[in-house]
């Protein structure tokens, strides 16, 4: 489930990213893609950190659910403000406010579901569907901007991050962590969990 989810941010990201670059080309700004992805990057990096930093009492499969949506209403606000490139740029800081907490908590998520000797594995597999999801998402962006231009393209993105949102929120009701410590505390097994 909670691949599913990271599958579905994957293609999302890839839909934004190749969006934005054809819109910046579209207006003849080409140069303009860098920096406003750069700034998207920059409002999860900022996010990511303050998130990191709290030590999180609540349910990490109720803030998965809240941050996918966040993710969601993120690639809607790209979607509408395709008309200034300013604008854009502006939406994509505040988009990426949601993308390393839903990341961070999702990792969280499995590390505390999966047994302790298959949390490599499980990380693993979190990381692939990010990238898979960004190779599926970039091409058919390329192919919806070739047909129907970047605003589409863009458009596109919300059906991601709708998809997203709605494994979330059935991870949110069917994953429950094994035990609350998993999920604030990164140290190393105590010697009673020790085979």
């Amino acid at each position: 489930m909670i691949v599913g989810v990271f599958l579905a941010i994957g293609a999302m990201f890839g839909l934004i990213v190749v969006g934005v670059v054809a819109l910046a080309r579209e207006y003849g700004h080409t140069g303009a893609a860098g920096l406003m992805l750069g700034l998207w990057a920059a409002g999860s990096l900022v996010s990511g950190t303050v998130y990191g930093a709290i030590r999180w009492r609540s349910d990490p499969a109720r803030r998965f659910q809240v941050g996918a949506a966040a993710m969601a209403v993120g690639s809607i606000l790209i979607s509408v403000s395709t008309r200034d490139l300013a604008l854009v740029t502006v939406s994509l800081i505040i988009a990426g406010l949601a993308n390393a907490p839903t990341l961070i908590t999702g990792n969280t998520l499995a590390s505390a579901v999966v047994p302790h000797d298959a949390i490599t594995e499980a990380y693993t597999w979190l990381s692939v569907a990010v990238f898979a999801g960004i190779a599926v998402g970039s091409p058919l962006g390329g192919v919806i901007i070739d047909r129907f231009g970047p605003s589409v393209c863009l458009t596109a993105s919300i059906v991601a991050g709708t998809v997203a949102a709605v494994l979330a929120t059935t991870c949110n009701r069917f994953i429950r962590p094994r035990a609350p410590r998993d999920l604030n505390s990164s140290a190393r097994p105590s010697q009673a969990d020790r085979p």
